[in-house]
């Protein structure tokens, strides 16, 4: 006999045996409603899996079961909140929508999705029930907590959360899950952005862990100001936030060598290391934040371990740069770009220093009453925009660089162009022109003075052959911020 017909005559039995013995008040109304919901559950869902049973793949028809599973235990959430807590019935009504959402969207997307793609209820148990992210672990390693996936589990939550809260009137509540969502959102694209990146990109999932839990334990830190009614914490644990991922930026884009997990800690100089910093400051955040919540601390000792967190938390960004082990260096007697580099970020991490510590000075001077709200406001949007914009000043010079391709310097050039040779005349049809673009491909960059000075012509000469070139795709004329123009290879 088929399956689904013995569960739909399972569920029968259910229902009729139910209803037999509350009507002979064998049982009384709670029972009986457990009972009659399982057994309608029973029947309908033999129902609507026997119709759907062979227009979907195996792996698509165990989440079609999810959703099942899902929507009557929001239906039994639903009933038993008439006998115990009325303000659960909203919970049960959204538990029952999302399961029929998440069944609505596996059934339209199952003929038009590709295998390699996947819905909403297969994306969450992948993440949190899912197989080793590497192909060739084959084993199956369930329970696997990362970052990213309580993520999605929060930002599920958030959801019952808001809708509860619209219904009960607390828009407070509202903006605060409406809130964790948002922040839930930006940390699982900051940690995809970090665990997804090639073996080339710097400590990337190193580092997009580390911040990932820092931006955790401030989505908690708010959830639980909240419930406190604590507004001041509130704003630290978004602060914490915006430096988390701050940090994250800076560090990835300053970080040049990759090295394992393992060497986080266990290095062979013993030097503290920037993630064991960051590590040790998150310890020391949630520490005195726990100790302030169980009433073990005042509020004046838990500014002090506060500052003592935030303080081990801007260490590693004080200087950019890893304690490394003393190596024999070449001194050079000129200043190369990589010194010019070097300057530019210390600048840029100074920067970002003051507005780190204004911020961090306000809210210190706030809780203590030396100054109000509205110089506290004052000054916490002069530091956190003096932070914003070095960074996004960092990461356009970062992806610029990025975009450009390996150039030799323009003195490397000069040098290279003094000591190359003319061919001989190979054939009769070879131009100065001809010349000028052999030039510029094998150079890369040639700045237009030094070609005026080798072809004996004067620089509007040489730029009116570039032009030329440059019309046909063959070299590109590139004006820089500082200096004359240049001649580069053409790029495809």
């Amino acid at each position: 006999m088929n399956k689904f017909v013995i569960l739909y005559w399972i569920g029968a039995v259910f229902l009729v045996i139910s209803s037999y013995l509350y009507q002979t008040s064998k049982i009384g109304l709670i029972p009986f409603g457990i009972l009659a919901i399982l057994g309608a559950d029973a029947m309908l869902t033999a129902v609507i899996d026997y119709h759907i049973r062979e227009r979907v793949s195996k792996r698509g028809f165990k989440h079609i079961l999810v959703s099942e599973i899902a929507f009557w235990i929001g239906l039994l959430v639903t009933f038993f909140a008439f006998f115990s807590d009325k303000r659960l019935i909203m919970l049960g009504i959204v538990i029952m929508l999302l399961s029929v959402f998440e069944f609505l969207v596996t059934q339209k997307r199952e003929n038009k999705t590709p295998k390699n793609k996947l819905n909403i209820t297969e994306a969450l148990l992948k993440e949190v029930l899912s197989k080793s992210a590497k192909k060739e672990h084959k084993k199956k390693s369930y329970l696997k907590i990362t970052p990213h996936k309580l993520y999605q589990v929060i930002w599920f939550l958030s959801i019952i959360l808001i809708i509860s809260a619209i219904v009960q009137n607390k828009w407070v509540t509202a903006f605060v899950g409406l809130a964790v969502m948002i922040l839930c959102t930006l940390g699982y694209k900051i940690t995809k952005f970090g665990t997804l990146k090639t073996e080339d990109t710097v400590k990337s999932k190193e580092l997009a862990a580390l911040y990932s839990i820092m931006w955790l334990a401030s989505i908690a830190l708010i959830v639980t100001a909240f419930i406190y009614e604590r507004i001041t914490i509130v704003v630290i644990g978004l602060l914490l936030i915006i430096l988390s991922t701050i940090g994250y930026k800076a560090t990835a884009v300053i970080e040049k060598k990759e090295r394992s997990i393992f060497n986080i800690i266990f290095v062979k100089d013993h030097h503290p290391r920037i993630e064991f910093m960051f590590i040790l400051a998150v310890i020391i955040l949630a520490l005195g934040f726990s100790l302030y919540v169980l009433k073990f601390v005042d509020l004046t000792a838990l500014s002090v371990i506060e500052l003592v967190g935030l303080i081990t938390l801007i260490i590693p960004l004080l200087s950019f740069k890893r304690w490394k082990v003393k190596e024999k260096k070449i001194i050079l007697k000129r200043i190369t770009p990589e010194e010019t580099r070097k300057k530019e970020l210390r600048m840029m991490s100074l920067f970002y220093v003051i507005g780190s510590i204004l911020v961090i000075a306000g809210f210190l001077l706030f809780n203590f009453k030396k100054i109000d709200f509205n110089v506290l406001a004052v000054i916490s949007i002069v530091g956190l925009a003096i932070v914003v914009i070095t960074n996004l000043y960092m990461h356009s010079r970062h992806k610029r660089n990025a975009a450009k391709e390996k150039l030799p310097s323009k003195e490397d050039s000069a040098v290279k162009l003094k000591k190359y040779h003319l061919r001989g005349n190979q054939s009769v049809s070879e131009t100065v022109l001809d010349e000028l673009v052999e030039l510029v491909n094998d150079l890369g960059v040639v700045r237009i003075k030094d070609l005026a000075a080798k072809f004996g012509v004067k620089e509007e000469t040489v730029e009116e052959w570039a032009k030329i070139l440059e019309q046909k795709k063959l070299v590109m004329i590139y004006y820089p911020a500082f200096g004359g123009a240049e001649l580069r290879k053409w790029k495809k």
